[in-house]
């Protein structure tokens, strides 16, 4: 067998050897590894590989040919299938009159008119209290509205609200699948969940560790249904001083002494900068982010909402902090006392300013890889992902006029 047949290869299809990090072997102990080529596998041989998996699962899956449009806008036919493959991307399924509306519509004027977006209004507006019968929510009544509501306790982890904050939960969750089912068409909630799979908390986690995880995870939910289509830098800052986040990946608990790394591990890995097809961050980036970002924590959970974030300087890393070649070694000055969260934004600079280029090419790639197709050759790399990154940056990191550029092109189509 070629030794070379079942290693992981990047979009360009360059061997990828992440056994290899020389110099660096913390980053390939705790970083993930990307997923291997898609495989395809035929049903016949599906019996076999179970009795013999040592013999592969199959051959990479290939393309029917090569796609080399680009980003120029589509000017071919408008016709119900181009209408539908729209309203599928956006959506979550349409009905005839809604195809019948588009097509009346020029394709630039459908999709201005899906990424026109406002607030949830059908079934309603937030999520509400129908749950009453089963559980009675102490300070809720039957129809309201909970989502600016802390439940109260005793502790910060006592349970004693089990049934009421999980029924809040439950709401949660049915009100979203009503909103996507009857609020209109409009890519917003496709847009919610492009951000909640790109950058996820899990309320779960967040519920087995703090109290009020209902109105936490709700409130992660409407930061993203906020900013759907606002500014990439303006969300990623708010989300890493979000209560559910510092909850979900741990930076409410990290310390002077002991940063908690999973937030900046997480943040450079899969939320920013990616780790393919190069890597652009050492181990000593993550430690020294995680440094930097000690001391932002919740003030309280059992407190009436909203939930506050505040700099606590006792908890923040006292030292330099010192950043790798990726960052032109850059090091941000300890600022003391509560001059400490100023090294918040300084940080965030610092990425953006060295890693745009890295970071517009990941949320591109993303993007792409959501509203189109899994697989990206060198074509689409060259033809769509890198002019898309462009005009992120071009934009200033407004998601509205790049997503609206992907929704119009000849490729998309």
């Amino acid at each position: 067998m070629p030794v070379n047949k079942y290693k992981r290869r990047d979009f360009l299809g360059k061997l990828l050897n992440h056994d290899e990090q020389p110099g660096d072997a913390l980053f390939n102990k705790y970083s993930r590894k990307s997923l291997s080529d898609r495989v395809y596998t035929p049903y016949e041989n599906f019996i076999e590989q179970i009795d013999h998996p040592e013999q592969g699962t199959g051959e990479t899956a290939a393309r029917v040919g090569n796609v080399t449009s680009g980003l120029t806008q589509y000017t071919g036919t408008w016709t119900a299938w181009e209408v539908n493959h729209l309203l599928r991307r956006t959506g979550f399924g349409n009905k005839k009159t809604d195809t019948e509306a588009l097509l009346a519509m020029t394709m630039s004027a459908a999709v201005d008119q899906l990424t026109t977006i406002g607030a949830p209004g059908n079934p309603s507006t937030t999520p509400l209290n129908y749950n009453q019968a089963a559980v009675v929510d102490p300070t809720i009544a039957l129809g309201g509205d909970w989502t600016a509501n802390n439940l109260t306790y005793s502790t910060a982890t006592s349970s004693n609200d089990g049934t009421v904050n999980g029924s809040r939960i439950a709401s949660q969750i049915y009100w979203t699948w009503g909103v996507w089912l009857n609020d209109g068409n409009s890519i917003r909630e496709k847009m919610v969940n492009f951000w909640y799979h790109f950058i996820p908390v899990n309320y779960s986690d967040i519920g087995n560790s703090v109290v009020n995880s209902a109105t936490l995870y709700n409130d992660y939910i409407k930061l993203l249904r906020d900013n759907a289509l606002g500014n990439f830098q303006t969300l990623i800052k708010a989300i890493a001083k979000s209560p559910a986040m510092l909850i979900y990946l741990g930076n409410h608990y990290s310390t002077a002494t002991a940063p908690n790394e999973n937030f900046a591990r997480e943040l450079m890995e899969l939320f920013m900068l990616g780790k393919e097809p190069t890597q652009n961050y050492t181990e000593l980036d993550v430690q020294s982010g995680a440094k930097v970002l000690s001391g932002w924590r919740v003030a309280s959970f059992t407190a009436a909402y909203p939930f506050v974030v505040n700099f606590y300087s006792n908890y923040h890393n006292q030292s330099t902090k010192v950043f790798s070649s990726n960052f032109n070694s850059t090091p941000i000055a300890n600022q003391t006392g509560a001059n400490g969260a100023n090294e918040f934004n300084t940080y965030f600079d610092m990425l953006f300013q060295y890693q745009s280029v890295t970071i517009s090419k990941y949320i591109a790639r993303r993007l792409y890889r959501f509203f189109v197709y899994y697989d990206i050759d060198s074509n689409i790399e060259t033809n769509v992902i890198v002019p898309l990154a462009a005009a992120i940056i071009s934009n200033s990191w407004n998601m509205l006029p790049v997503v609206k550029l992907l929704l119009k092109s000849e490729h998309f189509y």
